[in-house]
Formats: structure tokens, sequence, C-alpha cells
């Protein structure tokens, strides 16, 4: 007792525990779990050794769950392997991970092992619908086979990198025995990757790189990030990559989400700030940064000449294509990067590691369908077998040893605590008597709907209605996942018309705790979150029913993303590097229209900078430098040599001043007009009802933000009593005729008939087998 007294007191002369979250964390430990004095002593200093209490969750306030006190009591009784029959859902892990209160289950590191990285990503979206935003690291494996002939995606062995680097972070000992997590990381992997080799803790450490604020960079930077691996592009687009213009160093380093801009002062670091790797526009800043190397090979004189007798012993009684063999002996040989360089791993390092060799302390393992989990892990060994002695002309075959290791050698004494999720028992000696401490029931009941039809969609909206009523009036508190703004709004309209109350969660706000709080109080309340989640379940235990939108409307299908940040000004004035090429027309705010001709390095000052290069008439040229590109816009108008301006000529200008004479004389017309308009009144169209509700809800795709700003105007314009003047444009594919489907629907409602004209017979055809389709199943005649 004296000792942990002694630590204690050092605990709070050294790190001064900030007011706030931990005592907070204090008191409702105490007040729940009736900890002893020994336990509040080390979530104190395990608190102050963190060094941080953001965990990317708004509140603190976390819910106090069945399933976490039954786990806690068998770690509790020093039960090693816990076993959990009833469930393999993410949501129900989700859940329990961010929810977690407990002592034991924060003291160690957390690894969550899930067959795929389906389920990995599953996991990671779940975590973040209870607030865990930040801190989750996902372990990928190799995109294509060893064997196949192609190469790895080098994001995916950064993001390894990425995973190793913060494995080595999870944990920090305090004293000589005391080992405390690092609070807010959180790994994931599949076995895939678990059992994929790679380079030495020591290795990743001695090639670890910190930059600070007010130091010195190294001399030859761009030498040193060689040596890393890194690739010097004239833009920083991906990670792996730097640039360096004069007094300005660009780096993404897999250590960070986004890259980082610095700007020096000689050899001094003057700023660090994170820039978007699409705009090209700087960010938040920071008073440091890490630079990991972007792979898992790392050359250096021994290992160079190791690496390249074992390729040459690996090809030596092969027929291997000799401009490729020679190609790769070559390269190695030189220290050189080239392309399948990452499945030469084994033979790079004398000692073989895997990557949970990189986390100092021991883990709490968690088991995502044990059974899935073994079975994709036996079936990857027997396919790279199989493949492996299909490849025998392949330049690059390294032996499987050398790559993976089986899942039964993975380490077992990094794996402090093993806890199993399956969603069914199975007994290899269903007659032993089973210890009930490790041996744990949680039933989650997955939720299936059927899918409402087209002919009558309300009978399934009706059918959920009593159901959700039913769950309410038996106290069970009902969330509601909704992935879009629109399918918010119709959760919110459905419900209102079910004569239930509603309330829209805000996008930062993750207090789970607080909403069942108030569904206990108001049992007509529920809660639509706008985050969205892969399942629906009913968890009797912790009396918690999880809904999607798509169990209300049916599944809508994913259009194609496309670059929609910010308003429609920003993105129209946005341009990036990426929507330019050579030869294409550009127009600069003072100089006019020009060509581009691309990006040019010159010294100015005795300092190499980067330029954009436009091209004007009688072979001009003008050089923008990049930090300028604002002042530029991609031409988009008619195409024709006679349109390039000169430079420094008085074209530009007189355009410019006969446009905006122009627009003063469009802008009185449309003033005169639209005064004489605003006279005019008409009965409105009605508001929005269940009808209209549910005819959108109908529609099979997820609406663009583009297209609900347009539905949204049209719907305001037709409530009103002035009549609607409104062009919609938009690009071929873009929901325009289910824009114009919504306002014919919204004219029917209002007892008008609606007339849609097209320019040719074809597609007035279309039209009409495209409206009598959306408006199956209800009384309108096309």
């Amino acid at each position: 007792m004296f000792f942990l007294f002694s630590l204690f007191s050092m605990q709070f002369h050294l790190y001064q525990p900030a007011p706030g979250p931990p005592r907070r964390f204090r008191k409702k430990l105490n007040d729940k779990c009736h900890l002893c004095d020994q336990h509040m002593f080390v979530i104190e200093l395990a608190a102050a050794a963190r060094g941080c209490h953001n965990t990317g969750r708004m509140n603190t306030d976390t819910l106090n769950l069945r399933f976490e006190k039954a786990i806690e009591r068998a770690i509790s009784l020093g039960r090693k392997e816990i076993e959990v029959v009833g469930t393999d859902s993410t949501l129900a892990l989700a859940l329990l991970l961010t929810q977690s209160q407990g002592v034991e289950l924060q003291r160690l590191p957390n690894l969550v092992i899930v067959p795929t990285l389906k389920e990995a990503e599953e996991l990671e979206q779940h975590l973040c619908f209870f607030g865990k935003t930040e801190g989750t690291y996902i372990l990928p494996s190799f995109d294509v086979s060893p064997y196949s002939g192609l190469y790895p995606n080098s994001r995916a062995i950064s993001a390894r990198i990425r995973w190793l680097h913060f494995a080595s972070k999870s944990a920090t000992t305090v004293g000589k025995s005391l080992t405390v997590a690092t609070q807010g990381l959180l790994f994931i992997a599949t076995p895939d990757s678990l059992v994929q080799r790679t380079l030495p803790p020591k290795v990743l450490k001695a090639h670890t790189l910190v930059f600070k604020k007010n130091e010195d960079l190294p001399q030859n930077l761009a030498k040193a990030l060689g040596r890393l691996g890194y690739q010097s592009t004239p833009v920083v687009e991906d990670e792996g990559t730097f640039a360096v213009r004069g007094g300005i160093v660009d780096i993404w380093s897999p250590a960070h989400e986004r890259p980082v801009r610095i700007e020096l002062f000689g050899d001094t670091v003057e700023s660090i700030r994170f820039f978007d790797p699409e705009t090209q526009r700087s960010e938040g800043q920071t008073d440091s940064f890490t630079v990991l190397p972007p792979r898992e090979v790392l050359y250096d004189d021994e290992n160079r000449m190791r690496a390249s007798t074992r390729y040459r012993d690996n090809v030596a009684d092969r027929k291997v294509d000799a401009i490729d063999r020679d190609s790769i002996q070559s390269s190695l040989s030189q220290g050189q990067n080239f392309p399948g360089l990452d499945f030469l791993v084994g033979d790079f390092y004398e000692d073989f590691s895997t990557p949970l060799d990189h986390f100092h302390s021991q883990v709490v393992a968690w088991y995502l369908n044990p059974i899935e989990v073994a079975r994709t892990a036996d079936a990857l060994i027997e396919t790279l077998k199989k493949e492996f002695n299909e490849s025998s002309d392949n330049a690059i075959r390294p032996p499987i040893k050398d790559l993976f290791i089986t899942f039964d050698k993975i380490p077992e004494a990094k794996i402090a605590r093993s806890i199993e999720l399956s969603k069914i028992e199975v007994q290899d000696a269903p007659f032993e008597e089973k210890d009930a401490a490790a041996n744990l029931s949680y039933p989650v009941l997955d939720l299936k709907f059927v899918a409402p039809s087209a002919a009558n969609p309300s009978e399934q909206l009706d059918s959920m209605l009593g159901k959700v009523k039913a769950w309410r009036d038996a106290g069970m508190t009902v969330l509601i996942s909704a992935g879009t703004q629109a399918q918010t709004q119709r959760l919110g309209a459905l419900f209102e018309r079910g004569d239930l109350h509603f309330k829209t969660i805000k996008e930062d706000d993750y207090n789970l705790a607080g909403w069942v709080e108030e569904q206990l109080q108001n049992s007509k309340l529920l809660h639509i979150v706008p985050r969205a989640i892969s399942e629906s379940l009913r968890i009797n235990e912790e009396a918690l029913i999880f809904l999607r939108d798509e169990d209300f409307f049916g599944k809508k299908q994913r259009r194609q993303a496309y670059k929609n940040k910010g308003t429609l000004a920003d993105r129209t004035h946005t341009l990036s590097f990426g929507d330019l090429n050579p030869g294409d027309s550009v127009v600069h705010v003072l100089h006019g229209i020009g060509v581009y001709e691309g990006l040019k390095v010159m010294p100015i000052g005795g300092v190499d900078a980067e330029f954009i290069t436009i091209a004007y008439k009688d072979g001009d040229k003008l050089y923008l430098p990049i930090y300028r590109i604002n002042q530029v816009q991609k031409y988009t108008g008619p195409a024709g040599a006679g349109l390039i301006d000169k430079l420094g000529g008085t074209q530009w200008a007189k355009v410019k001043g006969r446009v905006r004479n122009h627009l003063r004389e469009i802008a009185g017309d449309l003033l005169v007009l639209y005064a004489k308009r605003s006279q005019v009144k008409r009965d409105p169209f009605p508001h929005n009802d269940a009808d209209f509700a549910q005819f959108e809800a109908s529609f099979p795709y997820d609406e663009t933000d583009d297209q609900l700003k347009a539905v949204d105007d049209i719907v305001a314009d037709m409530t009103s009593e002035k009549p609607m003047d409104r062009l919609v444009c938009g690009d071929v594919g873009f929901g325009k005729t289910e824009v114009a489907m919504r306002a014919a629907f919204k004219a029917i409602e209002g007892r008008r008939q609606v007339a849609v004209l097209a320019p040719t017979t074809v597609l007035s055809f279309q039209h009409l087998e495209t409206f009598q389709k959306r408006f199956k199943g209800w009384p309108v005649v096309i």
C-alpha cells in the first residue's frame, strides 16, 4: 500500500490531471460501479498518463450496459478466454466499445479481429455512429496476390505503416509493471492482414522522423525523404510523396490523414499547416508532424546486398523473363524502388516480425465470428499454395513462409485476454460442464423487414408504425438511422402522421445515455440519428432497438459520388490541377483567355519555385505562382483560336466592359418584369403531405444535394401565391427528370393538369415510359 500511495502522490504532482472529463469519469465510476480505492488510483493514473481526454465524442456520458458488467465480472474472476454467444454484430460490438467504462477493458489496448475488410469497415462506420470518429485504425492486407503478377496498392501499404506506428504508441508503462492504454485508440485487423509479415519494430522506430516548429530540417531533406521511400512530385496528391518549392515543402506522411505544408526561413521551420490535396488550400495549423516511411521495405547497405543475393538464389532454377529478372536484380543492388518490391519484405530483414510485435504491451483481442476468422485464415494459405505452384515463371515469387505465417503461429504472448463473439454456440465436448463466468449469453436479434410494394407502399409504412409503437409501449428505446437529410425529413413526416414525437439529433451529438433518458420520460418519443448504420438490431438485454430509414422506405441504390464540396458557387470557382490538362483554355481574371501549358520550375532569387504557364496571343506567356491559382478558371465557352487574348492588350478589358454594360441593361429589364410579376397572385398549391413524402420515398436512389435544393425551391415556389418562374439546369444523368416528376405530383395534388414538352418524339416516348413507371400505383392517368 505504501508503494501505491507513493505512486499516487507522484501522479498528483507531476501530471496534474485537468478538471473536467477525468473527474466526471471518476464520480460516475464511484457512483455506478462502486470501485475500490485501488481501482480508482489506476483510473486516475491512466487518465493522466494518456495526456489526452478527447476521443472524438461530444459528450462524456456513456450508457451503463449489462453486457459490459458481465464481461467485467468474468475478467475480475481471472478468466483469460471469454466466449459470448448470441451475436457477431459489428453494431453491438461498437456499442460496447464506445460505451465502456470498465477499468480492465481500458487498461490494455483493444484489438478487434474480423473475418474480412468489409466487416472492418462496417465496424469503423458503427463506431462513428456512436461517436468514435478518431483513433480507429484498420490494418489492411495486400489487395492483390503476390503471385498474380500485379502490384499492391501503395495506399494499402501506407495504411499498414500507420497502423503499426500507432500500435507502438498504444500503451504507456508507468513504474515497473503498470501498463496504461493510450486513450482513444482502437485497432481492427483481418486474419489476412495479421498473418502478413512486416518490418521489425526497431526498424520502423529508427526510420521515424519528427519535425517541429522553430527547429531546423535536415540540410538535404530531399535525400533523407528519398531514403525513406518518398517520391518527389510536382504536386503532393498521394501519401508517400513530397514537393520542394524554394522555401515551401509539402509532405504527405502516413502518420497523418492530410499532407502538411512547411514554410521555411532558411532551414528553420517557420509554420506547419495541413492542406487539402484536392484544392491545395491550407487548412489547420500544427506545431509538429511525424514522418513515417510509406512502405515496409527500407534499404540500407546491409539488407540491400542480402535482398539481392536472396533474389538471385530465388530465380536461379526458374525460367524467368531475363529482362524482368535483370531489372529487378539491378534495382535491388542499387537500392532503387520498383513495382512489386513490397512482396520481397522477407528478403530484407533477418528477423521476421508480425503486426502484433509492434505492440509494446499485451492486448485484449476481440474475435468477431471466430469460426469464420479461422476459416478465412486457412483459406488464405490454401489459396497461396495453389497460386505459388502456378506462378513458377513470375519474376517476383517469394516463398510463402517469407511473407506469411499461419494463423495459429500468431504470438500468443501478446494476447492478455481473448473475447470471442459468436452468433451460435459450437461445443467440442457437449457433455462437459461449462464455466458459467467465461461463457456468456447475449442474444441480439437481427431485424429484417419486407420491402414496401410499389402497388401499396402505405401498407408497409403502417405496419412499421405499428411495430414502433408496440416497442415504445414495451419500454424499448428506438433509434432510427437516417443516411440523408431527405430521409430524415420523410421519417419526421411519417412519425407525425402516426401520432409519434420525434427528435432529430445534431450531427455532433453522441449522447446515447441522454437519448435513452429522454425516451424514458416520453413514451411517444423517437430519435432520428443522421448517421448511417448497415444493420438493424434488437438488443433485449439493453432494451435498445436500432432501425434504418430503409426499413421504412426500402433500400435505395447509391449513386456514384461526384465532386460536391461546398456551395454551387464554391464548386464553380474552385479549380484544382486535376481539372486541367495542357492545351486547355483558361481565363485569368486580369489578362483574359489563354492556353494552359502546364507547370514549370524556375529559379527566383536563387530559389526554385513552381509556376502555372499560360500562353497568350503572339507567343506571349504568363507565369503565375501556383498559390494564385484562385485567379484562374477553366474556360467552358465556345472554342476557337480567335478567342485567345493578347497579354497586356485592351481586348479583354473591352470585353468585360461590354458584358458589364449588357448586364446592366438586362438587370434593368428584369427589375421592370419582376416588379410587374410581384403584383400577380394565384391560388397556392397545397403544402407537402404524407402522399408527397411517400412519393419522394419511393425514388429508388439517394438524392444529390443539388436535387434536394431544386425540389425544395420548386415546392416553395408552388406553395406561394406568386407564379413560379424557374429554370433547372443540370448535366445528363443528374436527375432533372425526377425533379420534374415531383413538381408534376405537386401540381396533381393541387387538382391541376400537367403538360410535359420534349424536343423530339423519341424523347417524348421515353418520358412517357418513365412517368408511367414512376407514377405506378397512384391514381394518375398519363
